[in-house]
């Protein structure tokens, strides 16, 4: 009886282990997929708030994963580590999420777009004829940054 206690046992184990090597390795992450894969900012201190997903070799979502996320050039575009983009500058930068030593790109765009002009002296008065007055003008984006190098076109409505 014990003969068959130990086989019993014996087979219990081998089964065990045999289980034990037929689970699938881990995935090996193939690809990561950055979205969106490109984005513009068109004012200083704007964000966009990118995702990365890790893919396998045949295109499967890997999901546990974590990401690191780079900017090569933090004068023109930052990116904390949740993946949240912020313009700093205007021209163009690659951003990067990183898992397993696998990495994949976004292109980021800063190209700040003039949302407000202001005009100085607000108001002005010419009380003679010959009379002159020099105005400026400055242009600001969406979040209030000045706008450097902007050219203006300067009409009259009489």
């Amino acid at each position: 009886m014990r003969s068959v206690g130990v086989a019993l046992a014996l087979t219990a184990g081998l089964a065990f282990a045999a289980c034990e090597s037929a689970q699938d390795p881990p995935p090996v992450v193939a690809a990561v997929v950055v979205a969106p894969a490109a984005a513009s900012l068109t004012a200083l201190d704007d964000t966009v708030r990118l995702a990365a997903r890790a893919n396998d070799a045949s295109g499967q979502a890997i999901t546990g994963k974590t990401f690191t996320w780079t900017s090569p050039d933090a004068s023109i575009a930052t990116v904390s580590t949740s993946g949240l983009v912020t313009a700093v500058a205007n021209g163009a930068a690659t951003v990067s999420a990183t898992s397993d030593g696998v990495a994949g790109t976004a292109h980021v765009t800063v190209a700040q777009a003039v949302a407000t002009i202001t005009v100085t002296p607000p108001t002005a008065s010419l009380n003679a004829i010959g009379r002159t007055v020099q105005l400026g003008a400055a242009a600001h984006d969406a979040t209030g940054h000045a706008i450097v190098g902007q050219a203006f076109t300067w009409a009259s409505s009489a």
